[in-house]
C-alpha cells in the first residue's frame, strides 16, 4: 500500500527584505508563509495546491506588476487590482509534479510597482517508484586521466528489494555502473552505485541514462550525466554565450536578454547578480520550461537610479546545486 504524502506548509510571519526605495528600515509588505514546503508528494498528487498571503501595511495601494517562477511546471495568476492599505489577499499556488522526480526547489518571484521585489521558495520531495537525491549527476575526470568517476543513490519507498539488469539497460556506450551497497532508513531504502563514464578526447559529455528495473510496473528513470575533463571545462560548457553586449539603453526601459547553455544548467539558475556594475537594475528571470530548452531568458530594466554612461562587469549566475557562473557584460545607458 502506497502511503499517501502530506502537504507540510511552515507557516511562520516574517517581514521580507525590499529593494524598493523606503523610509523605514522595517518592510511594509508581510508575506506569509516565507516558505511553500509539500514535503513528499507522488507524481500521482499532481498538481498540488497551496497558497501564501499577502499584506499591505503601507499607507499605498500595493500594486503588482507581475508574479512568475523559475520553472513552467509552477503556476499563479497575477492580480489586475492592486491590494489596499491593511487589506491581505491569498494567492493560489499550483505545481505541476509530472515529469520529476527527487528534491524539488522552485522560486516564485514578486514584482512591485512601489513597494519592491520579493521571493517565496518551494521545496519538497517528488516520490515516484525509484527516485534520485538530485536532477543529474555532474563529474569532473581527474587530471591526465580521460575516466571520471562518481558514486550516487537511488531511493525507494514501495520496492526495498528492486534489482537491476544492467546488461539490459539502454545506456550509451563508454558508462558502466554497479551496485556497491543498500540500507533501509525511516521506511526508505537508499541503494548506493559506482558510475564510471569514459570520456576519451572529448572536453565535455552528456549522456542520458535510463535505468529500467526487472519488476514491472515501475517506472524506469532517466538521469541525465554531464561529464568535464576539468573544473574549467565544465565552466564553459555551462553556457555557449560568452560575452552580453546591450547596446545603447534608455533608462525604465524594459530589455529581455537571452543566454544560451546546457539546459540542465539553465533550468538551476536560482538567481542572478551583477558584479562591477552600479546598482539600479531590476532583473528578473522569465518563467522556464521544456519548450526554453537550454535558453535562459532575463528582463532587464534600468531605474533612475542608474548613472548614466557606458557600463562593464559580470552577470553571476547562481545555480540550486550551488555553482556559479560569471558571463562578461556591457552597454551604455542614455538619458
Amino acid at each position: 500500500m502506497r502511503k499517501t504524502s502530506s502537504f507540510i506548509l511552515i507557516c511562520v510571519l516574517v517581514f521580507f527584505g525590499c529593494t524598493g526605495k523606503k523610509t523605514s528600515d522595517v518592510c511594509d509588505v508581510i508575506i506569509t508563509p516565507p516558505v511553500l514546503d509539500f514535503g513528499r508528494a507522488r507524481i500521482e498528487d499532481s498538481p498540488i495546491s497551496f497558497s501564501f498571503a499577502l499584506e499591505n501595511a503601507s499607507k499605498e495601494p500595493l500594486k503588482i506588476v507581475d508574479i512568475s517562477s523559475g520553472c513552467g511546471c509552477t503556476g499563479i495568476d497575477t492580480p489586475q487590482e492592486p491590494i489596499l492599505p491593511n487589506e491581505k489577499k491569498s494567492f493560489e499556488v499550483k505545481v505541476d509534479l509530472r515529469g520529476r522526480s527527487g528534491e524539488f526547489t522552485n522560486t516564485v518571484f514578486i514584482k512591485t510597482a512601489e513597494h519592491g521585489n520579493f521571493f517565496i521558495d518551494i521545496r519538497g520531495t517528488i516520490v515516484t517508484d525509484i527516485w534520485f537525491s538530485g536532477q543529474s549527476i555532474r563529474l569532473t575526470a581527474e587530471p591526465g586521466k580521460s575516466e571520471a568517476k562518481t558514486t550516487f543513490s537511488l531511493f525507494t519507498q514501495d520496492y526495498p528489494n528492486v534489482q537491476f539488469d544492467w546488461s539490459d539497460v539502454p545506456s550509451p556506450s563508454g558508462v558502466e555502473i554497479q551496485e556497491i551497497s543498500r540500507s533501509v532508513s525511516d521506511g526508505i531504502c537508499n541503494i548506493q552505485f559506482a558510475l564510471s563514464v569514459s570520456i576519451g578526447d572529448t572536453n565535455a559529455l552528456s549522456h542520458r541514462l535510463v535505468i529500467v528495473p526487472k519488476e514491472t510496473g515501475i517506472t524506469p528513470l532517466v538521469l541525465p550525466i554531464y561529464c568535464y575533463r576539468n573544473e574549467t571545462d565544465q565552466r564553459n560548457a555551462a553556457f555557449s554565450t560568452k560575452q552580453i553586449s546591450l547596446g545603447v539603453i534608455a533608462r525604465n526601459e524594459a530589455r529581455i536578454i537571452k543566454i544560451y547553455g546546457n539546459p540542465d544548467v539553465i533550468h538551476g539558475v536560482k538567481e542572478i547578480a551583477w558584479s562591477n556594475v552600479p546598482s539600479g537594475i531590476i532583473t528578473e528571470i522569465l518563467p522556464r520550461n521544456s519548450d526554453t530548452g537550454g535558453v535562459l531568458e532575463v528582463s532587464l530594466e534600468f531605474t533612475d537610479a542608474f548613472p548614466k554612461g557606458f557600463f562593464g562587469g559580470e552577470i553571476r549566475l547562481n545555480t540550486l546545486g550551488g555553482q556559479e557562473f560569471a558571463i562578461p557584460v556591457n552597454g551604455e545607458v542614455s538619458e
